[in-house]
């Protein structure tokens, strides 16, 4: 959320130094509320990367740990 937070906060100095991505803008969703847009769209996409990312973490865990051993529940028995 800080990230998205942060786009919409420094979007007018964003535009001032990229004029090439300030007229991409204008064939984007909303055009005339871009802020919006970051707002609306900012979390989404984290939303989705978060997904992708836990899916790598899955996969990368069952590929890493060795074979036989079993999943603990992070609590240990003294």
């Amino acid at each position: 959320m800080w990230v998205t937070g942060a786009h919409v906060l420094l979007f007018e100095q964003y535009l001032a130094r990229h004029a090439k991505e300030a007229a991409m803008m204008s064939s984007m969703p909303m055009p005339t509320h871009p802020r919006l847009m970051m707002a609306l769209m900012g979390p989404v996409i984290g939303l989705l990367s978060g997904i992708v990312l836990g899916i790598f973490v899955v996969v990368a865990t069952r590929l890493v740990r060795p074979a036989g051993v079993a999943a603990t529940s992070g609590t240990s028995r003294a």
